[in-house]
């Protein structure tokens, strides 16, 4: 894996500061539950990053495809594989062309889907991977409630920290809201030694775009790729959907 200049992995980026452990455990009973009437166990990761989702599902019982469109992640993904886990690298919007056979079910966690912008590429994924479920599979998928951050003019998600032996990495997400629903990211990683004062060196930069899909518009194209049954929840407990104060979105569709 190549590294920057500091030593640091390349792979550090804004979503590394993820406690998977305590993550799986918040998410685990959600997705079981969500999974629980899907007509087979084959599932599809969309965004699979380095695959601790699939490797999760894998634990499970499940036997799954992942999609991922960043080569480092992918890597990451493919040296950890597990049984019954295969990782494919591309576009998941494309994902009636990236798998083959039936599926039983698909997810889509981690504010993935607002890497495809517009509604042709969401319509698109949707519709295709309607055309690879067999009859009742579920569609779990997880973003942030973007009406909520719009109304509330956010302009930064709370900020992240990861400790490390050489002292500490700080996560930080600028965000630009615009009226036409597309959303300007500006993701930073700052490194601060042991024992150092002030912010510290920028060891990662990212800006770029996600749609950010708000609720009624995610229903409308469900609807339209014939999703006929729709769930929505502001949380992984299971708690409802508050348009005005969720700060996430998550629907199960069949």
């Amino acid at each position: 894996m190549n590294v920057d200049l500091l030593g640091i992995p390349a792979l550090v980026n804004y979503d590394a500061a993820v406690d998977w452990p305590a993550r799986l455990e918040r998410e685990g009973s959600f997705l079981r539950r969500a999974l629980a009437g899907a007509p087979s166990q084959r599932v599809i990761d969309l965004g699979s990053g380095t695959g601790e989702h699939a490797r999760w599902l894998a634990a499970q019982g499940c036997t799954v495809v992942g999609i991922e469109g960043v080569r480092e992640r992918w890597e990451v993904a493919k040296r950890l594989a597990v049984r019954n886990v295969e990782h494919l690298i591309g576009d998941f919007g494309a994902v009636e062309q990236m798998v083959r056979g039936q599926f039983g079910a698909a997810i889509c966690l981690g504010n993935t889907l607002p890497v495809l912008l517009g509604v042709e590429a969401l319509s698109r994924m949707l519709i295709g991977l309607r055309r690879r479920f067999l009859p009742g599979g579920v569609f779990v998928a997880q973003l942030l409630n973007y009406e909520a951050l719009l109304r509330r003019q956010v302009r930064e998600l709370p900020e992240r920290r990861l400790s490390r032996e050489d002292g500490e990495l700080v996560f930080r997400c600028a965000l630009d809201l615009r009226a036409d629903g597309v959303v300007e990211v500006t993701e930073s990683v700052l490194h601060r030694e042991a024992g150092a004062e002030g912010e510290g060196r920028v060891v990662h930069r990212r800006h770029r775009y996600l749609q950010g899909w708000r609720c009624e518009e995610l229903l409308i194209l469900l609807d339209v790729a014939r999703f006929r049954t729709v769930e929505v929840f502001g949380g992984f407990a299971g708690e409802p959907f508050d348009l005005a104060a969720s700060e996430e979105l998550l629907v199960i569709a069949t």
